[in-house]
């Protein structure tokens, strides 16, 4: 039996709200499926829904979005988190990374070696942002700024209904020692096919 305590604090826990749209498909997960490896062993964990690991160990970054994929009421959040290096000398750590958020324009289904990670889509490629994640999470769009597929025309992208476009945020590694063909990281890759 609830006392009248348990009561009043259940009363204050969010009772769940609207479910969350999903705009589109995670996509680009080293090692699964028709998808390489990760180059440098560095494999991803959980391996699902995350780019290669990164030299912090946070398990790789993973890209995810929510929103409507609509061109005239465009409200996509893409959102990743896992963002992370140690720093130059392989002992400390920094989650304040610049991020870049690229787009890109066709599919590579099964990737290729992008430095540290796996790409798995390839050109026209549009920069749509570039921000200081914040403790190894980064956002786009931000508060108060155009739309991701506004931000993507005015960079350019003929983008319109029924194009599908691939997203993916890349960081730098700074640890030369722990891939050491590159320090170039990224996130998996987000597919969005906008609707009209």
């Amino acid at each position: 039996m609830f006392s009248a305590l348990s009561v009043l604090l259940f009363s204050f826990l969010p009772s769940g709200g609207p479910p969350t749209t999903v705009p589109g498909i995670v996509m680009c997960e080293p090692g699964i499926g028709p998808v390489i490896a990760c180059p440098c062993g560095n494999v991803p964990v959980p391996t699902t829904g995350r780019g290669c690991n990164n030299s912090l160990n946070t398990g790789g970054a993973s890209l995810t979005a929510t929103g409507i994929n609509s061109l005239s009421s465009d409200s996509v959040q893409l959102n990743c988190t896992g963002i992370g290096t140690a720093t130059a000398s392989c002992s400390g750590s920094n989650t304040s990374v610049l991020s870049v958020l690229y787009e890109g324009s066709t599919p590579i289904v099964t990737g290729i070696p992008w430095g540290d990670g796996v790409l798995c889509c390839n050109g026209p490629f549009y920069v749509l942002n570039f921000q200081a994640a914040q403790a190894g999470v980064y956002h786009f769009p931000l508060p108060g700024t155009t739309g991701l597929s506004q931000s993507a025309i005015s960079q350019g992208d003929p983008l319109s209904a029924g194009m599908t476009r691939w997203y993916f945020v890349a960081y730098r590694d700074s640890c030369p020692s722990f891939c050491p063909s590159s320090v170039r990281a990224k996130s998996n890759s987000y597919e969005i096919t906008w609707t009209p």
